[in-house]
This record gives C-alpha cells, structure tokens and sequence, in this order.
C-alpha cells in the first residue's frame, strides 16, 4: 500500500494541486489528511470539494480549526472522502481509524473511550490518526524539552500497536519521524509525504 499524507494545509490550494499531480504521478492508494485543512473553519465546504477529487480515496479527520458536525453535515456530497473519527474503514487491506479535534490536552477521555469501543480492529494492519502528536516524542516538542503532546496517544500505542500512526498540530514538527513500541509516527507536513508499506 502506497499512502500520501499530508497534515495542516490550512486553506493552501496550490499545495493541493501539487498533492493531486504527486497522486497521479506515484500511483498513491489511499490519501490521509490529519485535520486542520481549513482556517478557522472558513471554508470547510470548498476544502472538502477540493479533496475529494485527488485522485485516490482521502481518509480524513477534523483539526482543532475544523468543527465536527459541520464536516460531517457535508460529506454526503462528497464520496471519496471518508471520514475516520471514530468511524473505521478498511482501504487497500489495511484499517484507518481516527480522533480528531484537539491538540491541547495532555489527557483525552474521549480517545480512551475511542480505544476501548474499537479494541478489537487494531492489528498490524491499522492505521490510526490523530491531530494531536504523542506526548514526550519527538512530534510534540515546540522547543527543546518543551512536550504539548497526547498522553492517552501514547498509551494507545503501546496497547494497541497500530503499524502507523499520522498526526499533526504541531508546525514546528513537520516532517518529524518517530517510534514508539514497534509502531512508526509521522508528522507529514503540509506538503506531504509518501509511505509505502509491504502487502
């Protein structure tokens, strides 16, 4: 499975138009958005339009800029998107699962309740998302012994072993790479990157 992941575009249109030509051109299975892809919710509408016409199916979740409900009012319009949070689906033989919003609460009861409701679909074969990064890695740390992470993140990696986990909120961690209990995570950056994984 080929993924594109990308987090934080926060509205950049000409950064969506390069991710379509990177979709076409690398043959990209599943594209995966980690959430904040507006600004403010500004233009949740004309971002999910855009989206959903890359090129390969977009599992997506909310950011702490886009509000729920809103999203999921208007994904009826817009097929190839399916929205994670909380919901999994099964794309290319792997399993994507979600929790969006936030990004500012060491401790989530919510994504504890997420992880117990959805215990039995994590294998080596799940990918999860989650806007805020794991606390104390290197995808949370603003500056230098500075963590604003997700401990209940953390913890669900260490239970659950997802193959991968792509978050974002952090700008100053794009691109950062990091492991925890066997499992990669990923900060893609708004401009993307590419993931490939063995079938």
């Amino acid at each position: 499975m080929r993924i594109f992941a990308f987090t934080d575009i926060h509205e950049r249109m000409p950064l969506l138009a390069r991710i379509r030509r990177i979709v076409a051109r690398e043959r990209v299975d599943v594209v995966v958005c980690s959430g904040d892809f507006t600004i403010f919710g500004r233009s949740t509408q004309k971002m999910l339009a855009a989206m959903n016409s890359l090129g390969a199916p977009l599992v997506l979740i909310h950011g702490n800029h886009e509000d729920e409900s809103e999203v999921r009012s208007f994904l009826p319009l817009y097929p190839n998107i399916h929205f994670v949070h909380d919901a999994p689906v099964v794309l290319a033989g792997y399993t994507f699962l979600g929790f969006g919003g936030g990004g500012f609460s060491h401790i989530e009861p919510d994504l504890v309740a997420l992880e117990r409701r959805h215990a039995a679909i994590f294998n080596d074969r799940t990918v999860f998302l989650c806007h805020a990064p794991p606390y104390g890695t290197a995808l949370d740390q603003v500056e230098e012994g500075w963590h604003t992470g997700n401990k209940s993140l953390v913890e669900l990696v260490r239970r659950r072993k997802p193959i991968l986990v792509l978050c974002g909120h952090i700008h100053e961690c794009f691109h950062v790479h990091d492991e925890l209990a066997g499992t990669l995570m990923v900060n893609p950056g708004p401009d993307g990157e590419i993931l490939d994984f063995d079938d």
